[in-house]
């Protein structure tokens, strides 16, 4: 059971993760499409993140893996934010930095990817 476990939770982040992208992309491009429907069937909140979280702790998960969760974290804190306190951004504006952080994301997640994972396979 444990070795199907451990992809599973591994594989998570990484879809949770480009389901978030699609999302601000798809919101962004096409503002008349209800996109709710990915929150709703993949269930991305701060409870998930904190589980996935406990998870990649107790399973002893290299940076990398951890790294998606991360950038999970902090796009849900900034929504959050983003929703409570009504930031007086515009649309270009948000989408500006929500690309910003999944660039800065990409770039530590292939970092990760060539110190631990392309490391273990030589």
């Amino acid at each position: 059971m444990k070795k199907l476990i451990i992809p599973t939770i591994k594989l998570i982040p990484l879809i949770l993760s480009l389901v978030v992208l699609m999302d601000y992309v798809f919101g962004y491009f096409y503002p008349n499409i209800d996109l709710y429907v990915l929150d709703h069937v993949f269930g991305i909140d701060l409870i998930t993140i904190l589980l996935l979280f406990i998870l990649s702790y107790t399973y002893k998960f290299c940076a990398y893996h951890q790294a998606f969760i991360w950038y999970l974290l902090v796009n849900r804190v900034l929504c959050c934010i983003d929703t409570i306190f009504n930031l007086p951004l515009s649309n270009e504006q948000i989408f500006a930095l929500y690309m910003s952080i999944s660039g800065f994301f990409l770039f530590l997640i292939l970092y990760l990817h060539q110190k631990y994972v392309t490391r273990k396979n030589r």
